[in-house]
């Protein structure tokens, strides 16, 4: 146990400025937002403390980035492996020893973050919000950083080292924009009047696979949460996980994340060779599989398309040359034009079976809990869409759970996008705007044209509308005083 507390003191001494040029930053940064942006009741709608801890949302990825590259760029040069290799410790627990100095730095602005507490009066009602988020924070950001260890672990040089921490994050915004990007256009095509992915899809499965995209999500959320705390009352930290759509599982994968690469991660440097460093990089784990991923994700995003799929060569010739340190054309390559059909054919699968069963246009009437209603009325120069104006629109003041008017709704709905499903010319004589809050707890929103053929219907739940008092009445919006009829 001497050899490894004489290691730690002799990392201090030789990191010890960089470290207090760290903490200086680290607490300027956190300090600094205080007062540019100080909280201001019923002035600012964001909470106290919100730019801090974006601040530390940074500090904590940018971190998590660089100290894997940092802690084993020895590795990386053969005079320093020859140095550390030979020292009268166990190759684990050295490993073990640069590994948790790492951690502790990434979680050092964490801990400054809750000091800021001390002196924050209006934080009260916040702290166990914040208390939630930097617990978050600090485990996403560990997960990021044992994924990258793992594969700095299996590169030969630093440059490779650092293509594996670009490529890291890089795949994992590419694996959630890509299913985005293909569930929206496969809804796009199944649907005809709109529709949003959170109503067929839980994407808080989907993004808590990318760190980066998550961490911002949660952050992003919390001035929605704290506007409704200022204006109802109520448990902000209730509040921020429902607007957050935060769930278990997303700890839960961050945790496994970062216990299994770390255990990874130390198997492969304890497999590490000296002779290894500074040699080209020969593990599948890296241009390998990584230029697939990368090059996969972007077919992905887009299947459908000629335009992504030749970006998508492009990059992955080029990749593919990166890794050979030369330009090279293999014929293994050329399955890469396998992948492309294969995602070309799981789009076109998804299209023809409605995203596997989950899609749907309509909503039957006991499956709509309250519906809420826009109704807008143009006129129509000679059947000229581009010299149509509108001319009124009627608004309903807040959602009904009128079994009627959910009928009513749902009724108008089929029929005028029915018209359009057919190919029918359908002359635009005004737009429906429709949110309905579903009894599954989703909310679903449809857009839809309306023509001649829906004015006996229109007119119905016009004068429903104004029977029951739940709109104000037709604004004219053409009229000098705007008034309502």
């Amino acid at each position: 146990m001497s050899y490894e507390i004489a290691y730690c003191k002799w990392i201090w001494r030789h990191n010890k400025r960089l470290f207090f040029t760290y903490l200086l930053t680290a607490v300027t940064l956190l300090l600094l937002p205080q007062l540019l942006f100080p909280y201001q009741p019923n002035r600012n709608s964001f909470p106290p403390l919100y730019w801090s801890c974006m601040a530390m949302l940074l500090i904590n990825l940018a971190l998590a980035m660089l100290m894997p590259l940092y802690q084993f760029r020895y590795l990386m040069n053969k005079r320093s492996v020859d140095l550390f290799y030979p020292l009268p410790i166990k190759k684990t627990r050295l490993f073990w020893l640069n590994y948790v100095i790492g951690a502790a730095c990434i979680c050092i602005p964490n801990v400054l973050f809750l000091f800021s507490f001390l002196w924050t009066s209006e934080i009260n009602a916040y702290i166990p919000t914040y208390l939630v988020l930097t617990a978050m924070f600090a485990l996403m950001s560990l997960a990021l950083y044992a994924s990258i260890t793992f594969f700095v672990m299996k590169c030969n040089s630093f440059l490779d080292a650092c293509f594996v921490a670009v490529a890291v994050v890089l795949v994992q915004l590419l694996l959630v924009t890509s299913c985005i990007a293909l569930l929206n256009n496969v809804i796009q095509e199944i649907s005809h009047s709109g529709g949003s992915i959170n109503e067929f899809f839980q994407m808080s499965y989907i993004e808590c696979f990318s760190p980066i995209m998550i961490g911002f999500k949660w952050l992003i959320d919390l001035p929605e949460a704290a506007n409704d705390y200022m204006q109802n009352g109520g448990n902000i930290l209730a509040l921020w996980l429902k607007e957050a759509d935060f769930n278990s599982f997303q700890p839960i994968v961050y945790l496994f994340v970062t216990v299994g690469f770390s255990i990874v991660a130390c198997r492969a440097y304890g497999k590490r060779k000296g002779e290894d460093s500074e040699q080209k990089t020969t593990s599948k784990l890296v241009y390998p599989m990584f230029t697939s991923l990368i090059t996969c994700l972007l077919l992905l995003y887009d299947s459908l398309s000629a335009s992504f799929f030749w970006v998508a060569v492009v990059l992955f010739f080029v990749m593919n040359s990166l890794a050979e340190r030369k330009l090279t054309i293999r014929p293994k390559m050329l399955g890469f034009l396998f992948y492309g059909a294969i995602l070309f054919l799981v789009s076109n699968l998804m299209i023809e079976t409605n995203g596997f069963g989950r899609i749907r246009e309509f909503y039957e009437p006991e499956d709509i809990q309250s519906v809420l209603v826009e109704l807008h009325f143009y006129e129509d120069k000679e059947n000229d869409f581009d010299a149509s104006y509108e001319t009124s629109y009627l608004l309903m003041d807040e959602y009904q759970e009128d079994q009627k008017l959910i009928e009513q709704v749902t009724a108008l709905h089929r029929q005028a996008t029915k018209e359009s499903e057919n190919g029918e010319i359908n002359y635009m004589n005004g737009t429906v705007m429709v949110n309905y809050v579903l009894k599954n707890g989703r909310t679903a929103y449809r857009y839809f044209s309306i023509s001649e053929r829906e004015e006996a219907t229109v007119a119905q739940l016009k004068q429903y509308l104004k029977q029951q008092k739940y709109s104000q009445g037709e604004i004219i919006i053409d009229e000098p005083d705007g008034e309502a009829e």
